[in-house]
């Protein structure tokens, strides 16, 4: 049986984009004629990608985002939930405009994104 058989409402359209406190004009800009679809509460994540990001979380860069990296001896690594683990997952990203788009840690930064990235 396929999913509609089964009572399970429709997969979301694809994430183009995330905008973060985009103003009127750059919304517009970006989505034309179409509505935006704004966030404003949770973000769930299936288990399968939760587990992966749990797992990279264990691997460098990464491992300086939480006290295992930290009690190691690697100077703390900010990463943002929005701009730096789910931007990859839209369809409209690419890998040169994400890995440049990092923080002011501009080079370790860049590294924890392309380990995102993969």
């Amino acid at each position: 049986a396929d999913a509609a058989d089964d009572g399970a409402p429709p997969p979301p359209p694809p994430l183009r984009r995330i905008l973060y406190r985009a103003d009127e004009a750059t919304l517009g800009d970006a989505c034309g004629d179409e509505e935006p679809l704004l966030y404003t509460g949770l973000t769930f994540l299936r288990a399968p990608l939760a587990e992966k990001l749990l797992e990279l979380h264990g691997s460098a860069p990464l491992d300086a985002t939480g006290y295992l990296g930290i009690d190691s001896g690697a100077a703390p690594l900010r990463l943002e939930l929005w701009s730096d683990l789910l931007t990859p997952l839209c369809d409209a990203a690419s890998e040169d405009d994400y890995v440049g788009g990092g923080s002011a840690d501009d080079a370790r930064s860049a590294a924890a994104r392309r380990v995102l990235w993969r």
